[in-house]
């Protein structure tokens, strides 16, 4: 094949020609790895986002629990308060109750000794009679 060339300008040619379907084979592969890289980074995005939402839904729940947490402090902190009234107050009603009972177990020395003084009187009364 005589292409009218010098040997020497052949092969540079050729050379050259080898080097620039190499360079486009790497530009191809680059290329490809471009691709790839878009599509990594697309999922990494995916994946970013999901669990952006997770984070999202968590952190709802959880100031729901906060929410929950604070309404129960509140709550237990109502219902101890009320106990200590509670408690007061059967203590002020025990001191009540025990007040009368005292009230009424000195009535009752009372109405016995006047009942004994009338019993008396009254045999007093039989014997004059």
């Amino acid at each position: 094949m005589d292409t009218g060339q010098p040997p020497q300008l052949h092969q540079t040619i050729e050379y050259y020609k080898s080097e620039i379907v190499k360079k486009d084979e790497i530009i191809e592969k680059l290329f490809e790895e471009v691709d790839d890289l878009k599509e990594n980074g697309q999922e990494h995005n995916k994946i970013i986002k999901q669990l952006k939402d997770q984070i999202k839904k968590l952190t709802e729940e959880n100031d729901k629990k906060d929410q929950q947490i604070i309404l129960l402090n509140s709550s237990y902190t109502k219902a101890s308060n009320d106990s200590e009234n509670f408690k007061k107050e059967i203590i002020n009603l025990k001191e009540v109750l025990q007040n009368k009972e005292n009230y009424w177990n000195k009535r009752e020395k009372e109405w016995r000794k006047q009942h004994e003084k009338l019993v008396d009187l009254y045999a007093d009364l039989e014997k004059s009679l």
